[in-house]
């Protein structure tokens, strides 16, 4: 009986020696991970003008928008003093930066917000007085700021 009683305790502290052994690796495998931002590194690069060149011309909502935006920005190339080019340019504009920075699509974060970014910069280009392209604007550079990042060109 007391050498089974010690045998018992043997395999008693054996498994605590291992559990403990096994709950002090996990925090180093949490480490060896990386950053939860590894995979955006490579996109830390990219320029607003690259993000909004990235959004899909197709017939998604989304798309439908960037090609009628697309299609004002090339009538206020022709005419840029004409009043109502203006006015479609940055309703459209406004309309496209709301989908694409606040609506439901599969844009990854950082294409997300540089496009939105570049968008609210080409509205404001036109409108310095936009107040929806101005809030989200801020709201995007706030983002950034609060991550520690540069605000993209």
């Amino acid at each position: 009986p007391a050498r089974a009683r010690k045998e018992n305790n043997l395999k008693r502290i054996f498994s605590a020696a291992i559990a403990g052994a096994a709950l002090a690796i996990i925090p180093f495998g949490a480490l060896a991970q990386g950053p939860a931002v590894a995979p955006f590194a490579a996109q830390a690069k990219m320029t607003c003008a690259q993000a909004l060149g990235q959004v899909a011309r197709d017939e998604t909502e989304l798309g439908k928008l960037a090609k009628t935006f697309d299609a004002d920005a090339a009538k206020l190339k022709k005419t840029p003093k004409d009043a109502k080019v203006k006015k479609s340019y940055v309703e459209d504009g406004v309309k496209f930066e709301q989908k694409v920075v606040h609506g439901a699509n599969k844009l990854n974060p950082a294409i997300k917000y540089r496009a939105g970014l570049a968008l609210c910069r080409m509205v404001l280009t036109v409108d310095p007085k936009n107040v929806e392209s101005k809030k989200d604007m801020d709201e995007i550079v706030g983002i950034y700021k609060g991550m520690g990042r540069e605000v993209p060109k």
